[in-house]
């Protein structure tokens, strides 16, 4: 099963934790790191390498951040660059983590993807997630309902 490791600023790990496992219920193999303000940048790292640990089923890891180029990146780019070859070549890091790229990991998940073809799919979901909405626009459907 491939592992999944959300890595972000504050609390927005937890978050989008939380939001899947009331879409799917109870998830497996997923780790959240959380890099608040008082933080050691050093102990973060170490808790990312330890979550790629936890969640490493040698079917691939993906760790989704929240920013490029920012603590949560970079830490995991360090961690990842210490790893012997054979992980190294099985591990992602996907960039601009959002509800529907973490929802399309599990799904990844549950049909035992290629983690190479499971990194595919999500970016797109992720790239087609996000649309504009404007009150402005006419809404042809005027019965929508929210079947939640």
């Amino acid at each position: 099963m491939i592992g999944i490791v959300i890595a972000t600023h504050g609390k927005l790990a937890e978050g989008i934790l939380h939001a899947t496992q009331v879409i799917f219920g109870d998830t497996n193999n997923i780790q959240t790191v959380s890099l608040n303000q008082e933080d050691n940048i050093e102990v973060f790292g170490n808790k990312i390498n330890t979550a790629i640990s936890e969640v490493n089923q040698e079917e691939g890891v993906i760790v989704f951040v929240d920013i490029e180029i920012a603590s949560p990146y970079n830490q995991s780019m360090l961690t990842i660059n210490k790893l012997q070859k054979e992980l190294k070549d099985k591990l992602f890091i996907i960039t601009g983590v959002n509800l529907p790229m973490v929802l399309e990991a599990i799904n990844q998940q549950l049909i035992d993807a290629e983690v190479e073809q499971a990194v595919q799919n999500i970016i797109e979901i992720g790239t087609h997630s996000v649309k504009q909405w404007s009150a402005s626009v006419a809404i042809e459907n005027d019965d929508f309902e929210d079947d939640f």
